[in-house]
């Protein structure tokens, strides 16, 4: 879904730090185009823009998930994965070039005392690796968490200037035991304290220091 860069209010946030302060009011990068995939991102017909959001020391781009990504067991179901991927691509400004550094979210969770849950975020440019943040759950786990990969010690960073595409992902799986059908069940969800959907994924922005061409379009 091609799309025109904005500025828009706050849902699912990628953080960009710009070494610059004379830039980090003014958006660097465009979002020229989107696709969200995943079993959870087509039950819920997902079409909402990402769009950037600025402040002081960052430029943040933020990516609705909606308002109900969740993973639930019920009487039904001792096991439940649902997984929510969007795809962005981004124009890098000339002369500059961008990597991932972190990842991070927030949510709640309510393990059933016999169950287990795991929340796993990644995101990364197409064909580099991947800054992942892992956080699980034991069995009678009730409360809200964060969920926060480590900064990236070896950054991945994109050609200087031209294209590139994020990928960013999320992916939630609770059980529950047979023992407990009927009785208890195990859920996780991902929000904030306005309860939305925020995944936050760093972007680390540099100024090119050689001589490095954009791809020819």
């Amino acid at each position: 879904m091609k799309i025109a860069p904005k500025i828009a209010p706050f849902f699912l946030a990628l953080g960009l730090f710009v070494q610059t302060t004379a830039f980090a009011t003014q958006p660097l990068l465009e979002i020229v185009d989107f696709e969200y995939k995943g079993k959870q991102c087509q039950q819920l017909n997902l079409e909402e823009e990402p769009y950037f959001v600025e402040n002081e020391d960052e430029q943040i781009l933020e990516i609705p998930f909606g308002t109900s990504f969740d993973a639930f067991t019920d009487e039904h179901n001792d096991r439940v994965r649902n997984r929510c991927k969007v795809h962005i691509t981004l124009k890098v400004p000339e002369g500059y070039r961008v990597a991932p550094d972190y990842v991070t979210y927030l949510g709640s969770a309510d393990i059933s005392p016999e169950g287990r849950g795991t929340v796993t975020a990644r995101y990364r440019l197409a064909g580099k690796s991947s800054p992942t943040a892992v956080q699980t759950f034991d069995g009678g786990f009730i409360g809200g968490f964060e969920v926060e990969s480590p900064h990236a010690t070896n950054l991945q960073y994109s050609q200087c200037g031209g294209e590139v595409e994020l990928i960013a992902d999320s992916d939630i799986v609770v059980r529950r035991s047979q023992a407990e059908a009927g009785i208890a069940n195990s859920e996780i969800l991902v929000d904030d304290a306005i309860g939305k959907q925020v995944l936050t994924c760093g972007l680390h922005l540099e100024e090119c220091h050689h001589s490095e061409p954009a791809p020819i379009e």
